[in-house]
């Protein structure tokens, strides 16, 4: 592939940005019906007035295939975006401005063997529909987009002189998992509030700083419209004073390199091209009693922003093992977000909360040298690092050190299980990493050498 001189870059982002909107079709489409052969079985794909796929099979494997099929014919550059953004290869065929967009990508996200252990998990039902679905969207590049790629392909491919990889089941979970975090995630923050904290404390010294930072930051705000048991209310955050402070220049020092400007930055980037990032949403449901027709009602309002094409894609699933479903999903993922069958509806909100938390961990000396481990139980361990190489178009590739570590999590006691990454104190990439203020006495050894940085989701045990 030829390269594009770096200056043109950023025009050329604006041009494929710009053709996404000129190119969409807004006219009604007309009616046609598509049949594709699986496995010996026939999967009719009907699409109504307005392009919508209605698809329907036999088998499991036939209805999926034609899914993914549909998606990849509607959808195909959506698809690349995402899995791009997902994977953390955005700069690759982007250039610079998207390196750290891809950083937060690839050191929050998986690596394959880890999207090979959660894709196992699953049910062999649930395999099957993955395979299938990824069977489809490769069956539409192999039987349509490289038979003419002139005209199937879309115009981005074309500008950015690129061709589109085969999907597989990874860019799926990676997505599944991408998409997770930026809709499940919320929290993290207290890093912003050891630096309002730290602020406080320097400027009106430590009795009448944390009084000040107690005034500010509650935990339960009692005129917010919110349920909160009134026996055992925790009232205002009655925040005590420690008796170990936290690390405050580690904790200045990171701040300032990671807090949440940085994932801020990616968010924006992963705006600024259509992929989907948290908005807002809310939802409410009517009951048969208060409904006209007798029937219950579900409104459900994911605010996703607006784009084109539109972040979900509508589709209904008729067959296969008793699938009757009609809704919209992500691209790239073969699971109805919101919608419903003959029994149900359901849609999908993001509650205020906070499931994300920040810790200060004690590095040591695990034998390579000065914070090459952390202290676990009393025991220095060493970190399981690997080295994300990030090739950047129109510049030299970027090496990113990302790794995980052994911790006892709030919720599900010890694990190496990587609901988390540890996105502090490395060595090699110190001030690419994230920063923590949820202070607590650090466990102590004798090969401490000083805190670093872990981030991790609070999840129940028996998450997959």
């Amino acid at each position: 592939m030829k390269p594009v001189p770096r200056m043109l870059l950023p025009s050329l982002a604006c041009i494929v940005l710009l053709f996404g909107w000129l190119s969409a079709d807004t006219k009604a489409s007309s009616v046609s019906v598509t049949t594709l052969t699986v496995d010996g079985e026939t999967a009719t794909i009907f699409r109504d007035e307005f392009g919508v796929p209605h698809i329907f099979a036999e088998t499991n494997q036939a209805l999926f295939e034609a899914y993914g099929f549909t998606v990849a014919e509607d959808r195909l550059w959506q698809l690349e975006l995402n899995r791009r953004a997902a994977r953390g290869r955005l700069a690759e065929i982007l250039g610079p401005s998207f390196v750290d967009a891809d950083r937060v990508a690839r050191v929050t996200g998986y690596t394959d063997a880890e999207l090979d252990a959660q894709f196992a998990r699953l049910t062999a039902e649930e395999r099957e529909i993955f395979t299938a679905y990824r069977a489809g969207i490769n069956r539409y590049l192999a039987d349509v987009v490289a038979r003419d790629p002139l005209t199937k392909l879309p115009f981005e491919f074309h500008a950015l002189v690129i061709s589109p990889e085969p999907w597989s089941v990874q860019d799926s979970v990676a997505f599944g998992a991408f998409m997770a975090r930026q809709f499940g995630e919320v929290g993290g923050r207290e890093l912003k509030n050891q630096t309002l904290l730290r602020s406080l404390i320097d400027k009106y010294g430590a009795d009448q700083g944390y009084a000040i930072f107690n005034d500010v930051r509650w935990v339960n705000d009692p005129d917010a419209p919110v349920t909160v048991p009134l026996v055992g209310a925790t009232g205002r955050r009655q925040k005590a004073r420690p008796r170990i402070d936290a690390n405050s220049a580690q904790v200045h020092r990171l701040s300032s390199r990671w807090s949440s400007d940085l994932a801020a930055e990616a968010r924006a980037r992963w705006e600024s091209i259509g992929v989907p990032t948290k908005l807002g949403s809310y939802a409410w449901v009517v009951s048969a009693a208060k409904s006209v027709e007798g029937f219950a009602l579900l409104y459900g309002g994911p605010q996703m922003g607006f784009s084109v094409p539109e972040v979900l894609h509508e589709v209904q699933l008729n067959g296969g093992n008793g699938f009757n479903v009609a809704g919209m999903a992500f691209a790239g993922i073969p699971a109805v977000l919101i919608g419903h069958n003959e029994h149900v509806a359901w849609t999908s909100t993001t509650a205020t909360g906070d499931n994300l938390d920040h810790y200060l961990e004690p590095l040591c000396d695990a034998g390579g040298g000065r914070d090459t481990g952390h202290v676990f139980n009393g025991t220095c361990r060493p970190f399981d690092t690997r080295v994300e190489t990030i090739n950047v178009r129109g510049a030299a590739p970027v090496s990113v050190t990302a790794g995980r570590l052994r911790s006892a999590s709030p919720c599900c006691g010890a694990s190496t299980v990587p609901w988390w990454a540890r996105m502090a104190g490395l060595p090699s990439a110190r001030s690419e990493r994230t920063g923590s203020a949820k202070s607590r006495p650090p466990r102590r050894s004798s090969a401490l050498t000083g805190p670093a940085i872990s981030t991790r989701s609070r999840r129940p045990s028996s998450a997959s």
